[in-house]
């Protein structure tokens, strides 16, 4: 089977037939099925050369004369950048997508290590406060807050309100993988994807009328690597390290409400009063969903210290990502 020209993967197994490499920011509600081949004898509830909403996903019926099987079909497309092997200095490119606090403190660059071209990110400190080494779908301090303005916990007591969170993104993946490796130092990291409804666009610019709403989220917070530092229940597995010292995480995403015991659940997202009084300070805060809104935005964070937004962690912790993935 393919979709939109694209030759799709096709698990038997769990029976799901995906598309994940769309161009990116591709039209899913309108692709045609390109090419479809049945065993003989064999029919389909879809028909090759019709256009469908597989961004959404669509029930396929293949029925022969001894039994019919439900596929589930759905398409998207990944974030530009998501292998970490395109750089400007030390900002993965393009810029668009892709933020860091480097401007403050360098805590995230280009990592090289046998075959492989990452991000490190470190936590480091900067005029005498914990730093997290950070990599984000986020535009840091779009107002231009002063540097030593920053620095004041009593004036910003949550760092995330200097971010702007979230790129424009209208896919529903199913699953998020990515390679990590992690030494905290006693420090926990965070891995994290959220997609959102949002009735505006940029949180800089955002009115008071404005709902941000959670549609899915998949979170991975953890003071080691192979996912034995607390209970994740977004985690599918993480595989033993790889010969650069990487391992693969598959998170799992859950449309509608976090599953019970997710680190969501002690984390600013839902936080939609501001902490800083400050005029220039970002709300990012979210309502809960059902999950069958349409996705309008995409929060992917990488975190070297999980509670560095309140200028905590231990420096020198180390979090190194390569090759995220999206699979629908």
């Amino acid at each position: 089977l393919s979709i939109a020209g694209k030759d799709a993967v096709i698990d038997e197994e769990s029976k799901s037939i995906h598309v994940d490499d769309l161009a990116f920011r591709t039209d899913l509600t309108a692709l045609e099925l390109s090419a479809m081949e049945l065993s003989e004898g064999a029919t389909a509830s879809v028909t090759v050369g019709e256009s469908y909403d597989f961004g959404a996903g669509v029930q396929v019926k293949v029925t022969n004369e001894d039994e019919s099987v439900t596929y589930s079909v759905k398409a998207g497309y990944q974030l530009p950048g998501e292998n970490f092997n395109s750089w400007n200095k030390n900002d993965v490119s393009p810029d668009s997508i892709w933020g860091n606090a480097n401007t403050i403190l360098t805590t995230t660059e280009k990592k090289t290590s046998g075959s492989m071209i990452g991000a490190m990110i470190k936590t480091g400190s900067a005029l005498t406060k914990i730093a997290s080494g950070s990599l984000y779908t986020a535009d840091f301090n779009p107002n231009g807050v002063g540097t030593l303005s920053m620095a004041s916990s009593s004036t910003w007591p949550d760092g995330n309100e200097l971010l702007d969170f979230g790129k424009p993104f209208a896919a529903r993946p199913e699953y998020m993988e990515v390679k990590f490796s992690y030494e905290g130092k006693g420090d926990s990291c965070d891995i994290y994807i959220l997609l959102e409804n949002r009735t505006g666009n940029k949180n800089v610019n955002r009115k008071s009328t404005d709902v941000n709403t959670l549609v899915a989220s998949a979170w991975f917070r953890s003071t080691k690597a192979d996912n034995s530092g607390r209970e994740n229940p977004d985690v599918v597995s993480v595989s033993e390290p790889d010969e650069n010292g990487m391992r693969t995480l598959r998170l799992k995403l859950k449309y509608g409400e976090p599953l019970e015991g997710s680190p969501i659940e002690i984390s600013s997202t839902f936080n939609t009063k501001l902490a800083s009084s400050n005029k220039s300070a970002i709300n990012n805060g979210l309502v809960q969903g059902a999950g069958d809104e349409p996705v309008t935005h995409i929060r992917v964070v990488f975190a070297s210290s999980a509670d560095g937004n309140h200028y905590k962690g231990s420096k020198g912790a180390t979090l190194i990502v390569d090759e995220m993935r999206l699979i629908y």
